[in-house]
C-alpha cells in the first residue's frame, strides 16, 4: 500500500534479477485477466512443479499445452457433471460424523480440528478423485494417507528454500540437470498416487465398469467441435457451469483463448497430472478452511 501511495495504481520493483510489475488498476487489471488474457495465461515458473508430470498440470502447462489440456478439460466442470460426485461426499460426510460419534462416545471430550478436517478432507478428494476409500479416522497408517502428507511436507518445504534460491541464481543454472534432480522431490514421492491413477485406470479400460468420480470424467470429456464457437453451446455452459457469473466480456475472451484446439480427449499423462493437482491444491488449502 506504501508503494501504491508513493509511486500509483502501475509501479514496477526488483526481485532480486527480475523485473517484476504491479498493476492496481481495474481497467487496467480486467485488460490483462479478461480481454487480453490469451497474450497472458502462463503463471510464473514455481520450482519443483514444473516437471515430470507435474508440467502437465492446468495451474504450470504452458502455452498452448496449456490451451489444449484448458480446453478440452474445462466441460468436467460443469454443475451437472460435479453434482454426480456429491453421493460420494455424502458418503465422507457420515464417516466423518460416525468418527464424531465415536469418539463422544468413548468419553472423549476434546478434538484436533486439523487433525479430523485433514481427515475428512483427505477422504473427500481420495475418494472424488482416485476414487479410493482411505478410512483415514481408523487407519493412520494408510501407505494413501503417509504418502499424501509426506509429499505435502514436501511442498510446503519447497517455498522455504528452493523457490528462494531460485530467486537468487541466474537461470542458465536452474535449468541445468542438476538443478532439476534437487527439485524434483514431489515427483518422486507423488508416484505412488502415479501408480494408483496408472492401476485404477487399466483396471476400468479392461472391466469396462465405471465410477461417478474425477477420474472417470476426465476419461470419458470428449471435446466437441462447436465447443468455443457455437453461441448455443457456449450458452448452454453458461447457465450450467463455470461460466455462471461471466458476462460477454469473458465469455468471449475465453472463447478467443481456447479457439483453435483439434485435440478431443487427454492423454493419459494429462489426466494423471489434474488428478494430482486436485489432490495438492485441493487437500491442505481445504482442511485448513475447514
Amino acid at each position: 500500500m506504501d508503494w501504491y501511495k508513493t509511486y500509483g495504481k502501475t509501479h514496477g520493483f526488483y526481485e532480486w534479477g527480475a523485473p517484476i510489475l504491479t498493476v492496481s488498476d481495474p481497467e487496467l487489471i480486467k485488460q490483462i485477466l479478461v480481454k487480453d488474457f490469451y497474450k497472458f495465461r502462463n503463471r510464473r515458473p514455481v520450482p519443483g512443479k514444473g516437471t515430470g508430470v507435474f508440467s502437465k498440470t492446468m495451474l504450470t502447462a504452458r502455452d498452448d499445452h496449456w490451451k489444449r489440456i484448458r480446453a478440452i478439460a474445462s466441460p468436467t466442470f460443469s454443475s451437472y457433471k460435479l453434482k454426480r460426485l456429491y453421493p460420494l461426499i455424502d458418503e465422507c460426510c457420515r464417516d466423518f460424523l460416525a468418527a464424531l460419534d465415536r469418539d463422544v462416545s468413548t468419553g472423549q471430550t476434546e478434538v484436533d480440528l486439523k487433525r479430523v478436517m485433514g481427515a475428512y478432507s483427505m477422504d473427500v478428494i481420495a475418494s472424488t478423485a482416485f476414487a479410493t476409500k482411505t478410512h483415514p479416522y481408523f487407519d493412520a497408517s494408510n501407505p494413501f494417507v503417509m504418502k499424501a502428507n509426506r509429499v505435502m511436507t514436501i511442498v510446503f518445504s519447497l517455498i522455504t528454500w528452493q523457490t528462494f534460491v531460485a530467486m537468487i541464481l541466474p537461470t542458465c543454472l536452474t535449468k541445468t540437470p542438476v538443478w532439476k534432480r534437487l527439485a524434483k522431490g514431489v515427483q518422486s514421492n507423488a508416484m505412488f498416487f502415479i501408480d494408483v491413477i496408472q492401476r485404477l485406470m487399466s483396471e476400468r479400460k479392461k472391466s469396462g465398469k465405471k465410477r461417478n468420480d474425477f477420474m472417470q470424467l476426465l476419461m470419458d470429456v470428449k471435446r466437441e467441435d462447436n465447443m468455443t464457437t457455437g453461441a448455443d453451446s457456449v450458452a448452454t455452459d453458461a447457465m450450467s457451469g463455470h461460466h455462471v457469473n461471466e458476462g460477454v466480456d469473458e465469455l468471449m475472451a475465453e472463447k478467443q483463448a481456447l479457439s483453435g484446439v483439434v485435440e478431443k480427449k487427454l492423454t493419459e499423462a494429462e489426466i494423471i497430472a489434474q488428478c494430482l493437482l486436485f489432490f495438492v491444491a485441493g487437500y491442505e488449502t481445504t482442511a485448513t478452511t475447514l
